[in-house]
Order: structure tokens, then C-alpha cells, then sequence
């Protein structure tokens, strides 16, 4: 399924095309004919293996593909002079295997994420926090 922040690709157009409208059928089937009538799914326009570097004038993102529990085509998007690390919902279960929390790709999950030298982590769906604190959170759910 196309990750929707940072646009990575793992599945085809049709794929993520049928699993939205089978989902929005099942809840509200005047919104599936309005979903099935407006909106266009497209690839994105940028696609990288590994890592890249975006230079935004003075300022460099670095994107790079990490393990993760909750999506096979997670990135994580670091900006050195900042000291800051965007990884989304790269901690999160996966809600394709029953919410399933694999404990070996979040292991190199934080493996990963201590590689990087950065104060403030971002995640998805809350505030940012520390590194200490992303690692403890981390830690303490290796120990479910």
C-alpha cells in the first residue's frame, strides 16, 4: 500500500485502489460511490532504494528506508543541521497481520534509529520527543 506521508510504494495502483473502496463500501455505501467517482489514486512521481538526499536550500533532508513493524516500506526522513528525525508510524503494529508486533524488524528498528545523532524524534500521531525517549518506548515494547 502506498504510504500516504512520505509516498513510498510497496503495492500496485489497483491494490490500495480496492481496499479503500472495500472498506468505505462496508461503512457508508453513498460515501463508496462518491470515493469511486472523485478520487484518483496516482504513484508518485519520486521513488529511491536505500537513501536520498533532497536539498532544500541551506537545509537537506535525508530520506531512508528502515525496518519496521509496521510497514514494510517505512522511511525515516533526517535533517542533521536540525538534529531532528521524522519516522512516522515506523513504531507502530501491523495492522495487515492482525495488529501483529514483529519484535526482530523492531529490534532493527531501534538498531536503526540509534544510528542517527538527533534530539528530537517525530512520530505519527503524538508529539515529538527525545531520542532517549523514542528508544524507551521502543525498549519497553520488546519486553510485551
Amino acid at each position: 500500500m502506498e504510504d500516504l506521508f512520505y509516498g513510498t510504494k510497496t503495492h500496485n495502483r489497483s491494490c490500495i485502489l480496492y481496499y479503500v473502496q472495500q472498506r468505505v463500501r462496508q461503512a457508508d455505501p453513498w460515501l463508496y460511490k462518491w470515493v469511486k467517482a472523485f478520487i484518483n489514486v496516482v504513484t508518485s512521481d519520486i521513488s529511491f532504494n536505500g537513501n536520498m538526499e533532497i536539498d532544500l536550500g541551506g537545509i537537506t533532508a535525508e530520506l531512508h528506508h528502515i525496518p519496521s513493524p509496521h510497514s514494510d516500506d517505512s522511511v525515516c526522513i533526517f535533517v542533521p543541521q536540525e538534529r531532528v528525525l521524522f519516522i512516522g508510524d515506523a513504531v507502530g503494529v501491523d495492522y495487515y497481520i492482525n495488529c501483529y508486533l514483529d519484535k526482530d524488524k523492531l529490534r532493527s528498528l531501534i538498531d536503526a534509529i540509534e544510528g542517527f545523532d538527533f534530539d528530537t524524534c517525530v512520530v505519527g500521531h503524538a508529539e515529538p520527543i527525545s531520542k532517549q525517549s523514542i528508544v524507551n518506548i521502543m525498549n519497553s515494547l520488546m519486553e510485551r
